[in-house]
């Protein structure tokens, strides 16, 4: 059970408290499922290192760890639904808005940076849409359900 939680999370299935009691895990998956939930990367990153001794003897620390972009990915959907869902230009994220959500998440980057870790969540098929450095603004695709896939079908394909 505890090496099928991480993979579950890739998965974009994350487990409930109850789950994690009963099977003992709580103490190890429960503050990165909660740091993962909200999308808080300074929390995910001190509970990784907390438990990472536990995470090689189980042989799973490779897949948490590959886990912080899909925190990323729930940081960057947070903001967009805080920027103005409800509006017509909902589509169109400030880029400075996505700095100040890593900022409250623990990582203080320019804006250079925080373009790079978003073409680096669309090149993984996280993210669903294009930066558009001269305006800046992160452009999510108009489709519902496109702007922000779920997870299990992200890693990057090379082609040719």
């Amino acid at each position: 059970m505890a090496v099928l939680v991480p993979v579950r999370i890739h998965m974009g299935q994350l487990p409930t408290g109850g789950l994690l009691r009963e099977h003992g895990l709580d103490e190890l998956y429960g503050p990165l499922v909660a740091a993962f939930r909200t999308g808080h990367l300074g929390n995910f990153d001190k509970e990784l290192a907390r438990t990472q001794a536990a995470h090689f003897k189980l042989g799973t620390y490779l897949l948490v760890e590959r886990a912080a972009l899909l925190v990323q990915r729930n940081l960057v959907r947070r903001c967009a639904y805080a920027a103005g869902k409800k509006t017509a230009k909902s589509r169109l994220v400030p880029i400075v808005a996505v700095q100040v959500a890593y900022q409250w998440a623990g990582r203080h980057l320019s804006v250079g940076e925080v373009e790079c870790m978003l073409a680096n969540l669309i090149y993984c098929r996280l993210v669903g849409g294009k930066v558009a450095h001269a305006h800046g603004k992160l452009v999510l695709a108009a489709t519902k359900g496109k702007d922000f896939p779920i997870g299990g079908t992200f890693w990057p394909v090379r082609v040719g």
